[in-house]
């Protein structure tokens, strides 16, 4: 009897192993893509999205499949404005929707004197544009499977605009379609 129930005891331990065990599979991919973060990745921030405005001039200049660690990251280069304000003191978001999700990620600065030096003819007040550029590492965990299409929100001391791009990422791959630059007149 003390057999039997030995045995009996080692089997449903060995059942809850198995089952913590095939658990970890099932959700290996989720722990590693999402709860654990890599240096330099870029983090989910949490804030309600404004009307989307018109007055934001961007471009997504290289979207770039990395190795961040053990991670696969969509690294993002870019800048974004608003159109005639001074970039200083300014905060730039990647945004991703759909119909269901929305992420909000952080981005790194990143100086961009050209960007000044570029727009400064189209500006009449020679605004400095210098702290326009960002990159955000993406982690492609997040946005795999499913289209989520692009947008950039900037935050500064005064105001906070949005603007959704033509660009997406969708089957696991990002695209840049477009960039609006110098379309300042819709």
């Amino acid at each position: 009897m003390g057999t039997k129930m030995i045995t009996k005891n080692m089997l449903y331990i060995h059942v809850i192993i198995f089952s913590c065990f095939i658990l970890y599979l099932v959700s290996a991919n989720f722990l590693f893509d999402q709860l654990i973060p890599v240096n330099g990745e870029s983090r989910l921030h949490t804030v309600d999205l404004p009307q989307e405005s018109k007055n934001i001039r961007y471009s997504i200049d290289s979207i770039n499949l990395n190795k961040l660690e053990w991670k696969e990251i969509y690294t993002f280069f870019g800048w974004a404005i608003i159109e005639g304000q001074n970039t200083e003191n300014t905060t730039i978001f990647l945004v991703f929707t759909n119909e269901s999700t929305q992420y909000i990620f952080t981005t790194q600065p990143v100086l961009r004197y050209d960007v000044t030096a570029f727009l400064s003819d189209i500006f009449e007040n020679k605004t400095n544009l210098d702290n326009s550029g960002f990159e955000a590492n993406v982690p492609k965990g997040l946005i795999d499977d499913k289209r989520y299409q692009i947008g950039i929100l900037i935050e500064n001391r005064t105001t906070k605009n949005f603007i959704k791009t033509k660009n997406y990422c969708f089957d696991g791959k990002c695209f840049i379609e477009e960039s609006r630059i110098v379309q300042f007149n819709n």
